[in-house]
């Protein structure tokens, strides 16, 4: 199983590291710091199990780092990571192809059952996030996750 963790902050990459191992004790885990670093990362592997992105990156972050991502590995299932519970921002994610969301501030066993549900092809949204507000978090469909796609591929997208 290969995992891809693109997150700024190198002591929470390193504690991630070990809860990950517990997914499979042959997991290979590729780290990177920045979006950029992680697309230059694409030149020499096309395809991971799992993408986790923390949505508050320097430089492209958030639905921009998204959409970098998601044109730089479009086979790889994306989770975001954030400690902060933007419902708003998790929504726009989901919406542009994220497979899920998982809380910095949750459990290690939280993490590891919602990553599992997403390795294995399914969403996840903590329902403490996908109820917190309203009438919770919509699943993409139709032609608006047809226009992420697009402007994901308008995003890494050589320049001319």
């Amino acid at each position: 199983m290969k995992l891809l963790v693109v997150d700024d902050h190198l002591l929470f990459r390193e504690g991630l590291r070990h809860i990950l191992l517990r997914l499979d004790q042959t997991v290979d885990i590729h780290e990177c710091g920045t979006v950029q670093e992680a697309v230059a990362v694409a030149n020499h592997i096309s395809e991971f199990d799992l993408v986790l992105l923390d949505m508050q990156l320097p430089g492209l972050q958030g639905l921009e780092g998204l959409l970098a991502l998601k044109g730089a590995f479009p086979t790889s299932p994306i989770t975001l990571i954030s400690g902060a519970a933007d419902q708003r921002a998790i929504a726009e994610g989901i919406r542009c192809g994220a497979q899920g969301f998982v809380s910095k501030s949750g459990s290690a066993e939280d993490m590891l059952n919602g990553l599992w549900k997403v390795i294995n092809g399914e969403h996840h949204i903590p329902p403490e996030i996908s109820n917190s507000q309203g009438d919770g978090i919509r699943l993409p469909f139709g032609s608006q996750a047809a226009q992420c796609s697009q402007i994901a591929n308008l995003a890494v997208a050589p320049a001319r």
